[in-house]
């Protein structure tokens, strides 16, 4: 691992890579008796996964962020693992979120992984109106960031292509089958990412 005192950095996304997002969707989803598996979500959209209209599905993701987010606990390992990364690394913290959630975001990551992050950056969603997929790549060019860990494809494309060594986090079924770019490396769970960062990856 690198010296301390020259810490590269590693930006980290959210949703469904320290925050289990999906799998509390579909729990709070059957509230309104809208029944899916994890599996179903082939892509981030619930309104192409269950054709309702955009409007209510957005509306269904802000009511699940502001009345369970609080109350899910980090994806498995991802405390234990940014800690142990932050000792080496720069870590920040990056997604594409809707800015509405920017306060619940930072309570909740503030919650978790205090001590373990040094920021939090927000860009634009690649799918709301006037959001790019290369919001990430351009952030992460202007925060001079060495390493981005992600679940998205897309983002993880854009990063990749600017020169940015990407890991694309979990088996999950919007990934699974994503064409890799050279700069990009495959790992399940945050076990893989300490094996990535320990040597064994890079």
């Amino acid at each position: 691992m690198p010296k301390p005192e020259n810490k590269p950095i590693i930006a980290v996304d959210i949703d469904d890579v320290i925050f289990p997002f999906v799998p509390g969707f579909v729990k709070y989803l059957r509230k309104h008796s809208i029944h899916l598996k994890e599996e179903d979500f082939t892509i981030y959209d619930l309104s192409k996964i269950y054709e309702i209209d955009r409007e209510r599905a957005a509306q269904l993701v802000v009511e699940f962020v502001e009345s369970d987010h609080m109350f899910s606990l980090p994806v498995a390992n991802s405390v234990e693992a940014l800690k142990k990364l932050s000792a080496e690394y720069e870590i920040i913290i990056m997604t594409a979120r809707d800015k509405r959630f920017e306060k619940l975001t930072h309570h909740w990551v503030e919650k978790h992984f205090g001590g373990s992050y040094k920021s939090i950056h927000i860009v634009d969603a690649h799918y709301v109106a006037g959001g790019s997929p290369k919001a990430k790549a351009e952030a992460s060019l202007r925060l001079g960031v060495n390493y981005l860990i992600d679940d998205l494809p897309v983002y993880v494309d854009e990063v990749a292509a600017v020169g940015i060594k990407c890991l694309l986090f979990g088996n999950y079924a919007w990934n699974r089958q994503a064409k890799l770019h050279q700069n990009v490396t495959r790992v399940k769970d945050w076990q893989e990412v300490l094996e990535y960062f320990d040597g064994t990856g890079k």
